[in-house]
C-alpha cells in the first residue's frame, strides 16, 4: 500500500490519452486494499522479500518522491517476511548495469529461496498424500 499508487493513477490516467492503459495493478496495489487482505491470511504459506527503493524518483517539475517507502513494503501482520532496500530509485531499482552489489543481493535473495524450493515442494506433496489418504 505505498503513497505512490496515487501518483501511478494520475500518470495512468495521463498516458490513457495516448495509449491504452490498465490499472488493476494500482489497484491491488492501494492501502486496505482487499487483496492485500487475502494474501496476509495466508502469508504463512510463503517466504516473501519485499523491495523498496532508497533514494528517490525524479517526477515532473522537478520534485521528487520515494514511491515505495520502507513503510509501505511490508504488509501489516506478514508473516516470514523480510524487507530489502535497493539503494536506487524506483525506475532503476531492477535494471543492473552489471554484477553491481545491488544485483549481487538480490540474487543472492533467489538463490536462497530457490534452494530451499525442493524441500517445501516435497514437503507439500506429502502434506496433500496424507489429507488424500485420510479421506
Amino acid at each position: 500500500g505505498g503513497e505512490g499508487v496515487a501518483w501511478g493513477k494520475r500518470l495512468v490516467d495521463i498516458a490513457s490519452i495516448f495509449v491504452k492503459t490498465n490499472d488493476k495493478l494500482l489497484n491491488i496495489l492501494e492501502k486496505d486494499s482487499e487483496i492485500l487482505y487475502q494474501y496476509n491470511s495466508i502469508s504463512g504459506d510463503f517466504e516473501t522479500k519485499f523491495a523498496y527503493e532508497a533514494k528517490a524518483t525524479l517526477l515532473a517539475l522537478g520534485k521528487a518522491m520515494i514511491v515505495v517507502p520502507k513503510s509501505s513494503t511490508v504488509v501489516p501482520g506478514q508473516v516470514d517476511a523480510e524487507p530489502i532496500a535497493i539503494m536506487d530509485n524506483h525506475i532503476n531499482m531492477v535494471k543492473f548495469a552489471g554484477q553491481s552489489n545491488e544485483f549481487k543481493k538480490v540474487a543472492s535473495y533467489l538463490k536462497l529461496i530457490v534452494d530451499k524450493a525442493p524441500a517445501k515442494v516435497q514437503k507439500n506433496w506429502l502434506t496433500e498424500s496424507g489429507i488424500k489418504a485420510s479421506k
